[in-house]
Order: C-alpha cells, then structure tokens, then sequence
C-alpha cells in the first residue's frame, strides 16, 4: 500500500499533461508510428542510471482503432536488451475516466529487432546521453594495470585461503578471495573471474559470473515521496556444481554435464539494520528467457542464492585489502 499513493499521483499528472488525442505536451517525445499505434515518451519523467545502465521511463500509446491510449511504466535494461514493465493504465483516447490499471510486477520482455521496443530503446539512450555517462562512468573508474585477461594479486598479498580452498580445489576450482566464513558459508573470488558460492547446511557449491552488481545491492533502489524503498530486481544464471539430476526442479534452465545452469529472478529487501533479509527468487525452464514466472522448489537453489547476496559485502572487502586489479572493469550483467 506503501507506493499505491505516489504512483497514483504520478499517472494524474501524466494524464493531465495529455492535452488531446491530437496535441499533447511538448514533454512527450515522439519515437514510433504505424497504422495501429502512435507511441511517445515522457523527456520529464525519463530518468537513467550509469551505474547499472538502466533507465527509467513512461510511455503514451495512442491507439486510434480501439479509441484508447495506453500509458506504462517501464525501465529500460541496456546490457541484457530488455525493457522490465511495471504500470499498464488504460484510458479513453479522448479522455476521461481511467478503464483499466494494472500491476505488471515487473516482468522482463526481451527487445525484438525492428520493432517499437527497439527503437524506443535507441531514442532513449540519445536523450539520456547514455554514450557520454557511460564514458565519464568509465573514465572515473580506477585504472587497471593488469596486461592479462586475468585477475592478479600482488606476490606479497598472496594468502592461501586455507580453509575455503580445501573444501573447492578437488571439488570445482580454487579462489583467491574470499568473505566472511560463517555458519552459512562463503563465497569466494576465482582468478579467472568467477564468483564460487558454498552453502554450509547443504555442502552445495554453485557459480556465477563476476560482476559488481552483487556488491552494490543495498543501493540498487528506486525512492518513493513517502520515503519507502523499492529494490530492483537482479537477474543472473548461477550454475549448480554437480547437481542432482533428480532434483524436484530438474526442468529449469539447461544442464550442462552434471552441472545445471539455472536462471535466477531475486527479489529482495533489507531489514532495518540495512542487512539483506529474506530474498523471493523465481526461474525458468530456459535460459535467457522473456519472463521468469517458474517458482522454485528446491530450496538449496534458494539458500544458494542467499548466500550470495549476503556474503557479497565481505567478498568485497577482501577483494580490495587484497589489492586484486583487473584489466578493465568488470560490470555487465
């Protein structure tokens, strides 16, 4: 009920900026037309953030055939190529009472070539000045000195990582930074750009690819008027390390071997210690799908995933005491 209010707010003020089904505000810019739909975006409301690459915007669709409009909520996800839906609200294209509104939660549509999508995605990165962001972003990213396509640790930095290593060198690969080891597990930092996931309770290991998305979760937020927090959602492909081919959730994702690549959707929140609480985690039965709407059942996936999230402060904390360079940046995801 929290964010019900502002974001009703938010759509009256939009809808009272679209003076007709002929003219509308200069704010709204044109990016698409056929014979069914004429679309636009909101330049007021169009928001991008080069730390994630995502942008955050409103759309019109003028549908004179059916004599509606549609306004929606969307972020826009450069690197992955999807736009995430969250506000579907149907109107009258003459004006009027409000039709319909509905709640996408979220949901992940790939971008299709040629299509409105596309070129909304196009328009957007040019009136955000995506290009330049991510320059300056770039730009004022540490240097990184490595001449290898691998991870180095200065030769008087170098620590054995005892107790973790003895657990993954015969059973997968060895790190080279690790969090903190507690009653859960750990996760670690492989020189080959890999992050290792160790469940303790179910003595599980599981793999991800390095990206500092993980450790910037507690600032991966969108702020309400009222002062709430909405977390974005995180999506990656965490494969299990010699999996059960039995498991209760055998059919998401792709098997690889004995290894079983799953998709991962984590939705999550933080308690009020700022520490991440229980996180809600949804999947696929393919990778790189178009919607994650498969629920999962076997709750190791689930503890795996966990164990990530709230050991990834940690991991990054040794991963500067240890002074590890990369030769460029590592954040896509």
């Amino acid at each position: 009920m929290k964010k019900i209010f502002p974001l009703i707010l938010l759509i009256f003020l939009l809808i009272t900026s679209l003076c007709s089904a002929k003219e509308l505000d200069k704010r709204w810019y044109w990016f698409f037309s056929n014979s069914e739909v004429t679309e636009y975006v909101d330049t007021e409301t169009l928001t991008y953030d080069a730390s994630n690459d995502i942008a955050d915007c409103w759309i019109l669709q003028n549908i004179p055939n059916e004599q509606k409009k549609r306004l929606m909520h969307m972020k826009i996800h450069f690197k992955t190529n999807k736009v995430q839906i969250f506000e579907i609200a149907l109107y009258p294209i003459r004006g009027g009472s409000e039709i319909s509104h509905n709640n996408a939660m979220g949901e992940f549509i790939t971008i299709i070539p040629s299509t409105d999508y596309e070129t909304l995605k196009k328009v957007v990165a040019g009136l955000v000045d995506r290009d330049n962001k991510l320059k300056n972003k770039e730009n004022n990213s540490p240097k990184y000195i490595d001449d290898s396509n691998k991870i180095v640790i200065p030769s008087n930095e170098k620590n054995p990582l005892e107790q973790a290593n003895q657990i993954l060198i015969k059973r997968y690969k060895p790190v080279i930074a690790i969090s903190k080891f507690d009653e859960n597990g750990f996760v670690g930092l492989t020189s080959d750009k890999e992050i290792i996931i160790y469940n303790k309770p179910n003595d599980m290991i599981a793999s991800v690819p390095y990206t500092t998305e993980y450790f910037y979760l507690k600032n991966n937020y969108e702020m309400y008027s009222n002062g709430s927090k909405s977390y974005d959602p995180v999506i990656f492909t965490m494969t299990v390390i010699n999996d059960d081919k039995d498991s209760v959730d055998k059919n998401l994702g792709k098997w690889h071997g004995n290894n079983h690549l799953i998709p991962m959707y984590i939705l999550y929140d933080l308690d009020s210690n700022n520490n991440i609480k229980a996180i809600q985690a949804y999947s696929a039965n393919s990778l790189n799908p178009s919607h994650y709407h498969e629920t999962i059942n076997n709750g190791t996936y689930v503890l795996l995933a966990k164990t990530l999230f709230t050991h990834a402060d940690s991991l990054n904390k040794d991963i500067e005491l240890r002074k590890i360079k990369f030769q460029k940046p590592l954040n896509n995801y």
